[in-house]
């Protein structure tokens, strides 16, 4: 052996002695930085790309015949140099400044409970294209799982790339939610309320947009107002959008001193047709209910359906008001741009994980033609 250090290879990683020598004694503060050169050297070759999972610094102690307060040293050295980075599952993965898919803060995963295949829907599709223009506004590249698998599991494999944070679109289990909440990178849902979730949200702001349609209809003279809520079939729970929607209903209901009760709230099932015997006594021969609003535009097309099969008609016998979104002029009602609504989750991201922040998005009242003065 010559020189100051030898070199031999040992399962893919550079293991380095320190060659016997007379003197001074090397300074403890080198050992870090020799460890961070094999390291260096390690993940640049050609095998290693950007998110390759190293081994744990304990294994990498043992193979670098080291401390492990060196090789937490060493490893620091590389995360401020952008060359080793957590995922979110907590593991240490590469993370190149070369690499042209990253910019050193890692990719936004984009998560949807529901299948992006076949024709979207405008609502879907608005929602979707704002949530990837915002990850381009904070010039991060995007991979995107979605399937309704994942509503009850989190995607497998996506979570081992470098990733700068996690954008959920659609409808998670609560124990799903709470898995997220423990990812080391931030979170955001986009159109779900989070509730007390410890994690970002960008929604509509659900309870002032119902209180203001109650208000209105208050003032054209009704009296006895029916709320159409959706009930997830999947996870066989309301809405959460529906429930923030009905609290506004009925604060609205109580401020305008109307006799609410739990005989006004309905539920739209979603099984693609309207369910008779609930909506009988919405818009059934003999209904004392003047007007109806509907949380979203698949409950008000099923109120609108049963009205025709009880030959009610809209607006003259039954005023209906739904919340929809910009593009959807079917109803009067709320409507909420929801392209503008998901480009403000991604820039989230760039937030600390805590505290969440709540962003609470306005709507623009519609006049559709679905609303006439009670009679």
């Amino acid at each position: 052996m010559c020189g100051k250090y030898a070199h031999r290879k040992k399962e893919g990683l550079f293991v380095t002695h320190v060659a016997g020598k007379r003197g001074r004694p090397p300074s403890p503060h080198a050992e870090h930085r020799r460890v961070a050169g094999e390291l260096r050297s390690f993940i640049a070759e050609p095998g290693w790309r950007t998110g390759h999972v190293l081994p744990s610094l304990r294994e990498l102690a043992e193979r670098l015949k080291t401390t492990l307060s060196a090789v937490r040293q060493a490893v620091e050295l590389l995360k401020l140099e952008n060359r080793i980075a957590l995922n979110a599952r907590k593991r240490l993965i590469v993370s190149r400044n070369d690499d042209p898919a990253m910019d050193g803060r890692g990719m936004v995963l984009i998560v949807s409970s529901n299948p992006l295949k076949g024709p979207w829907s405008a609502y879907g599709g608005a929602l979707i294209s704002g949530v990837i223009q915002g990850a381009a506004d904070i010039g991060a590249p995007i991979l995107i799982a979605h399937e309704h698998g994942l509503q009850t599991a989190m995607p497998v494999g996506f979570l081992d790339y470098p990733l700068r944070g996690v954008v959920l679109i659609g409808h998670f289990k609560p124990e799903i939610l709470r898995a997220y909440e423990r990812l080391p990178v931030p979170v955001v849902i986009a159109d779900t309320p989070a509730s007390d979730r410890k994690i970002h949200s960008v929604t509509v702001d659900n309870a002032a947009v119902v209180k203001d349609a109650v208000k209105r209809l208050v003032a054209l003279g009704h009296r006895r107002i029916g709320f159409v809520r959706y009930v997830l079939y999947s996870l066989r729970e309301v809405d959460p959008d529906s429930k923030e929607r009905q609290a506004g209903f009925l604060e609205g209901c109580q401020e305008a001193g109307l006799p609410v009760s739990s005989e006004w709230i309905f539920n739209a099932l979603a099984t693609g047709k309207p369910d008779l015997q609930t909506m009988r006594r919405l818009v059934g021969k003999g209904s004392r209910f003047t007007a109806a609003i509907a949380a979203d535009g698949y409950g008000a097309s099923l109120v609108q359906r049963a009205a025709e099969q009880f030959g009610r008609s809209i607006p003259r016998q039954l005023s209906l008001v739904a919340f929809a979104g910009s593009t959807d002029l079917t109803f009067t009602g709320p409507r909420v741009d929801f392209t503008v609504l998901g480009r403000q989750a991604a820039p989230l991201l760039d937030q600390p994980k805590d505290p969440p922040i709540r962003v609470r998005v306005p709507a623009e009242w519609y006049e559709g033609g679905s609303v006439l003065k009670a009679e």
